[in-house]
């Protein structure tokens, strides 16, 4: 099957979880499509053989198909970053945290504040890619336990680390800890050649997109006070 998913056309033969989340990134099929790379499924002993990490089956197969595509989105200056993404006017704002943190808890109220001006682009992990005209977000079908997800592309507007806090407060990242904790957020298991990527696209990315830190509680005020600080910032 061939999907497109952040404008690159990729050839996959999905795993059962991958096939259903991906219907909507479904492209033309047709046998003279041009495909940019495929994703090979890899043999079942390579699954059965492995700590899935308390995964089942299913879960496991479509997290490795996640990871494969991250890998080859390298080389089209994109990356995937473990963040939820929120899009309110036409601007993509990513929040990314630990597992468990709150950042789809922030940006549900996002929804809340914003009403039908706003939606999930991506729960779990958008694609981020470089081009000419400028840096975009994307859905992609790796989209966190609720599969939320869209197939648009946005552009990215400003990208803010969260921390559970008793106050809301929101500051710029300086550029050291914007990078470390953009690679927190990215794939770790990677070549030499491929973390050299990677780092690249993470620093440009550091340089042009604004990046925050937030301590925040689970309420309108903080989805409101992050708005408010974001929406403003200049993109390079």
């Amino acid at each position: 099957m061939i999907y497109n998913i952040a404008d690159v056309l990729v050839g996959i033969n999905p795993d059962e979880k991958t096939k259903k989340r991906a219907e909507k990134y479904l492209a033309d099929n047709s046998s003279d499509a041009i495909i940019d790379f495929h994703i090979e499924p890899r043999p079942y002993e390579y699954y059965a053989s492995r700590d899935r990490m308390g995964l089942s089956f299913n879960d496991f197969q479509h997290l490795n198909c996640g990871i494969e595509f991250h890998k080859k989105l390298l080389d089209f200056n994109g990356i995937m970053l473990h963040s939820s993404a929120v899009v309110v006017d036409n601007k993509a704002y990513l929040f990314s945290a630990l597992s468990g943190t709150g950042k789809s808890t922030h940006t549900g109220k996002w929804l809340e504040l914003f009403g039908d001006k706003a939606y999930i682009l991506n729960d779990d992990k958008p694609a981020i890619r470089i081009l000419d005209d400028g840096i975009y977000a994307y859905g992609t079908p790796w989209s966190g336990k609720h599969d939320i997800s869209v197939n648009k592309k946005v552009p990215l507007q400003g990208i803010c680390f969260l921390s559970r806090d008793t106050e809301n407060w929101i500051k710029p990242a300086n550029k050291v800890s914007a990078t470390i904790k953009m690679y927190d957020g990215s794939l770790k298991k990677l070549t030499p050649e491929q973390l050299n990527k990677q780092m690249k696209l993470i620093n440009q990315i550091v340089e042009r997109i604004p990046v925050y830190e937030m301590g925040c509680t689970p309420t309108i005020e903080a989805a409101q006070m992050a708005y408010e600080v974001m929406s403003k910032a200049e993109i390079k």
